[in-house]
């Protein structure tokens, strides 16, 4: 728990002019131990660690709070594994704004913040942001493809993660071994990826972007099939979550039989 320090500090007696140390002050600044752990059947929040956790649910965790003392507080930020849908459940001594306790978030690799404050005899609860993204993933990143369908314009960063199927690449004709590859420049950490099938309205349609195998690479030479694309939606954005994060460089989407392929929007993180 944190508690607040107090040191005498002396000042020169002056007569005039400004006050001078009696002697060197040296302030630094302060900041709140961060513990990390993971949490799964019953975690108990111990302050003598700190007041700010940082823990990655593994499974349903039931929380056990400190005893009472009125005024200590602390923060839980609770991040669901890759797995996703870990529930918490709380002490009886909990209570929450209109008696509604919070539902974490159901997506992996999500974190929600909840705070609490000891007031009197109980520990109030309260959210304070939902589905934060805390995984580092590419920020950038350049695509290339086998062909390009007449009329259409090269896909880019920007049009692919737009989260609409308005700006969308379609290869030029059937064709073996089809892709559209994106390059993040350097090998950096995947936990997600986020697609919509192209628009039925421009004649393509979910039905060439399912089918598709979706893969990633350090190299650029030897791929790793993360999963075939099956019930893609021109509408509703997909996102695949990876069962544990990889480093990657590249990720495509192939289809080695001769075919159409499409992609309304293909976005990482």
């Amino acid at each position: 728990m944190s508690r607040a320090r107090t040191d005498a500090i002396k000042l020169k007696q002056l007569t005039s002019g400004a006050y001078t140390w009696e002697n060197a002050q040296t302030f630094i600044r302060v900041k709140e131990k961060i513990v990390r752990e993971n949490a799964i059947g019953t975690y108990t929040v111990d302050l003598t660690k700190g007041i700010i956790f940082n823990l990655t649910m593994t499974g349903n965790t039931a929380f056990v709070f400190p005893p009472v003392e009125d005024g200590a507080q602390f923060t839980l930020n609770l991040k669901q594994d890759a797995t996703g849908g870990r529930a918490a459940s709380w002490p009886l001594l909990t209570r929450w704004g209109n008696d509604i306790p919070p539902t974490l978030s159901s997506l992996g690799l999500r974190t929600d913040t909840i705070a609490f404050v000891c007031e009197g005899n109980v520990w109030m609860g309260y959210e304070g942001g939902k589905k934060y993204n805390t995984t580092l993933g590419p920020t950038t990143w350049t695509f290339t493809y086998s062909s390009l369908w007449p009329s259409t314009t090269a896909p880019t960063q920007a049009g692919m993660s737009d989260e609409t199927a308005t700006t969308y690449w379609g290869n030029a004709n059937t064709e073996a071994n089809a892709f559209l590859r994106a390059d993040f420049g350097a090998p950096c950490a995947l936990s997600y990826i986020k697609f919509l099938a192209a628009p039925a309205s421009a004649s393509w349609g979910p039905t060439y972007t399912n089918g598709a195998d979706l893969q990633y690479s350090l190299d650029g030479t030897n791929w790793t099939t993360i999963t075939t694309i099956s019930g893609a939606s021109e509408t509703v954005m997909s996102t695949y979550i990876l069962p544990n994060v990889v480093m990657a460089r590249y990720v495509r989407l192939f289809k080695a039989s001769s075919s159409y392929l499409a992609v309304g929007d293909l976005s990482f993180g």
